[in-house]
């Protein structure tokens, strides 16, 4: 019964979504007519995203040269520095590629039109 409801809500918002938008969304993740340019960008934010937690991690790890003994200790202020910076590069980087793909979209409806 779930998989019925689940169903009539998702053709539902596909109707709504053709009405709204007046095309029929292409389900092939790999068609010609998706923008690249958008998935590129959106594929580099995510590996900033993940390099630079992994980044944020090497560097608080680093030995302290000012003790005698060079111990290491992690860096909080370090690693959250990083983290932080990241996580907003990367986060505006993923909204600049949906920006992107929302414009190939709409510029696609249009050409339906004409």
């Amino acid at each position: 019964m779930e998989n019925n409801t689940q169903k009539s809500k998702e053709q539902l918002q596909e109707e709504a979504r053709i009405q709204f938008y007046g095309a029929v969304r292409n389900n092939n993740p790999y068609s010609l007519t998706d923008n690249s340019i958008a998935q590129a960008i959106k594929i580099i934010a995510i590996a900033e995203i993940i390099l630079g937690i992994i980044l944020g991690i090497i560097f608080a790890n680093q030995e302290d040269a000012t003790s005698l003994r060079h111990e290491t200790a992690f860096r909080w202020s370090v690693a959250i520095t990083w983290w932080i910076a990241t996580l907003v590069s990367g986060f505006l980087l993923l909204g600049f590629s949906e920006i992107i793909r929302l414009l190939h979209e709409i510029n696609e409806k249009n050409n339906l039109k004409n």
